[in-house]
C-alpha cells in the first residue's frame, strides 16, 4: 500500500513539473514567433521597395537641384518625408532636412498621383544656399533604409 501510495504521489508530481515545463515554455516560443514575424514583415517590405533616379539636373543661378525617382517596387513607399536626402560633392557630404530652413527638400508626385505607388514618379526638389559648379551626388533614402543615387553635374 505504501507503495501504490509514493507512485501516486510520484506520478502526481510529474504531472505538476510537466505542467510548469510547458507554461514556462509556450509563452517563449510565442514571442520567439512574434519576432520572427516582425522580422519577416520587415524584410519583406524592404525586398518589395524598389527605386530608380531616372534624372537630376542643377542650376546654379537658383541654387536647386531637382530629381525625378520612379518606384519601381511593388508596394507604397511612404512616408515620403520620412526619407534623408544626402548631398555630395568630393570634399563634403550633406544631409538636407525635410520642408524649410536655411536648405531643405520638397517634393509633388507626377502625374496628380496621392501615393507614391508602384509605377509613379516622385520630384524632388532641393532648395540650396549655394550651387557652385561641380560634380555631386544625390541620395535619396527611404524609410525603411533602401537607397538610391545618382551622379550630375552643375
Amino acid at each position: 500500500m505504501d507503495k501504490a501510495i509514493a507512485t501516486a504521489l510520484l506520478t502526481i508530481a510529474a504531472v505538476i513539473a510537466v505542467m510548469a515545463l510547458i507554461n514556462a515554455t509556450i509563452p517563449a516560443v510565442g514571442k520567439g514567433a512574434s519576432a520572427l514575424t516582425s522580422s519577416n514583415v520587415i524584410a519583406t517590405e524592404r525586398i518589395r521597395t524598389g527605386m530608380e533616379m531616372v534624372y537630376v539636373t542643377g542650376n546654379t543661378t537658383s541654387s536647386t537641384v531637382i530629381a525625378w525617382i520612379k518606384n519601381t517596387g511593388s508596394v507604397d513607399i511612404k512616408p515620403i518625408d520620412g526619407g534623408d536626402i544626402i548631398l555630395q560633392t568630393p570634399s563634403t557630404v550633406t544631409r538636407i532636412p525635410y520642408g524649410s530652413g536655411a536648405q531643405y527638400w520638397d517634393y509633388t508626385l507626377e502625374d496628380s498621383e496621392t501615393d507614391w505607388g508602384p509605377a509613379n514618379t516622385l520630384k524632388i526638389t532641393l532648395y540650396l544656399t549655394s550651387l557652385p559648379t561641380g560634380v555631386y551626388t544625390l541620395t535619396y533614402v527611404a524609410h525603411n533604409g533602401i537607397k538610391v543615387s545618382d551622379i550630375f553635374s552643375v
